[in-house]
């Protein structure tokens, strides 16, 4: 490479990504000089962003570095456990830290992990804030959880959704207070502020299923999917909640494993821009029939 130009060593990065740009600038000092431009990373972070599902305008990003060192600073989100009753630990966590597993003598009692940071929150939405950098974040959070394939248990729950940090994480399921928004496996119903009244009915799921919680950062809609198929809008958050946390509640002995981009979604994160924007109204479950169910149904 020595004996190569600028110009050619130019061409010839510009097929290069992010990481691989990052190398080849660690190698020697003309390299460096040549791969620390403008002109190669704006291209590889606009692919980057666009696979994160980051909306970019205009293409070229003027202050590339200060994303970089956003990007360089990017941890993926972490699984925060409840904490241990008498000292006795009920959930493990796997080596790559995405899925996890009940691991204790029997059921019951109510448990919940939580993930950090929360919906909507990075690095890159705070390098992003114009006129420093010409990106702006798509109105989009959204994960998905995979239950392991196993033989059905009728008696187990899973429950996704979202809840404020003062969500407590043992002794209760997503969805049972205040603070919370849940669906639940065991009787596909969605609770938010109360254990035992449901505000509406949808499919149930479980081992071999996936499912996916999404937030609208704009209006605080929050939707779901089961198996890679939009149920719809089920709640809009409260905006004293915010910011919103994914939570599972775990009384199963189904392995779960998270999905926060690392790999594709089940669920075209596309498809709600499309329905959102054809759709005059959220579209909601069909709620129970019961008259008092439907007065106690309240939407926030």
């Amino acid at each position: 490479m020595e004996d190569l130009c600028e110009d050619a060593l130019r061409a010839i990065f510009s097929h290069l990504g992010c990481h691989e740009l990052a190398t080849v600038g660690t190698t020697c000092r003309r390299l460096h000089t040549i791969a620390d431009h403008a002109s190669l990373w704006s291209p590889a972070l606009c692919t980057l962003l666009r696979i994160a599902h980051w909306k970019v305008s205009p293409p070229l990003i003027d202050d590339f570095r200060s994303l970089r060192a956003a990007l360089r600073s990017w941890r993926p989100p972490t699984l925060v456990l409840p904490p241990a009753r008498d000292g006795v630990t009920t959930l493990a966590l796997s080596a790559d830290g995405r899925s996890l597993r009940f691991v204790g003598e029997r059921l019951g009692g109510n448990r919940a992990v939580r993930v950090a940071p929360p919906l909507g929150e990075s690095p890159l939405r705070r390098a992003a804030s114009p006129p420093r950098l010409l990106v702006r974040p798509d109105d989009l959070a959204y994960f998905e959880i995979a239950l392991a394939p196993r033989a059905a248990a009728p008696a187990e729950c899973v429950a996704v959704g979202v809840a404020s940090c003062g969500f407590a994480l043992n002794g209760q399921q997503p969805g049972w207070d205040s603070l919370s928004y849940g669906y639940h496996s065991d009787d596909g119903r969605l609770y938010h502020g109360h254990g035992t009244r449901a505000h509406a009915t949808w499919p149930r799921f479980g081992p071999g299923d996936v499912v996916g919680c999404g937030v609208a950062l704009g209006s605080r809609q929050i939707f779901y999917t089961l198996n890679g198929s939009l149920l719809g809008v089920a709640f809009t958050a409260r905006p004293q909640l915010l910011p919103l946390f994914p939570v599972v509640g775990i009384d199963s002995h189904t392995e779960i494993t998270f999905n926060f981009g690392q790999e594709p979604f089940k669920f075209d994160v596309s498809a709600y821009e499309r329905f959102s924007e054809s759709t005059q109204a959220p579209v909601r479950p069909k709620r129970n029939a019961s008259p008092l169910r439907r007065l106690g149904a309240a939407w926030f």
